[in-house]
């Protein structure tokens, strides 16, 4: 249960496994619309990486959502997540 006042935000972390250092690089992150979207209860990725459907049943009082991100490489390593 969240205290009285406090706004719950959700924030989706991406990362991309990288085959030369066997580690999982950062690949950059989606902020929440609303707590209360309980965004992030589903998602999917494309094949290629490149796009990630979030699903938001808790949107619009319940009636759901589902949106979908873009990723962009800004340099090297850092990419930016765009709703389309």
């Amino acid at each position: 249960m969240i205290p009285a006042g406090w706004i719950k935000i959700w924030k989706i972390f991406i990362f991309d496994w990288n085959t030369n250092s066997e580690e999982w690089d950062d690949a950059g992150f989606i902020n929440g619309v609303s707590g209360v979207d309980e965004a992030g209860f589903s998602l999917d990725l494309s094949d290629d990486g490149s796009r990630i459907i979030i699903g938001a049943p808790g949107h619009s009082n319940y009636y759901g959502a589902a949106r979908v991100y873009e990723s962009t490489e800004i340099f090297p390593g850092f990419f930016s997540w765009v709703f389309i």
